[in-house]
């Protein structure tokens, strides 16, 4: 089973290889649809990393 999400010009889309399952992130490089697409494939170690360097990052940016 294949699970796709967009949040604005991100899409993030499971790609269900099973035990070696990854992910793929593809970003839109312009302001509509018609623009080039950027297109990452992540292993599942790599997106647990980019989990938690967004939650460092995000934990920073609300310190005062």
């Amino acid at each position: 089973m294949t699970m796709e999400k967009a949040f604005g010009r991100l899409k993030v889309r499971d790609t269900g290889w099973g035990y070696h399952s990854a992910v793929q992130v593809s970003c839109v490089m312009g302001h509509n649809d018609q623009c080039p697409t950027e297109t990452f494939n992540l292993s599942m170690e790599e997106t647990r990393d980019l989990h938690y360097a967004l939650g460092r990052l995000i934990d920073a940016a609300k310190q005062p």
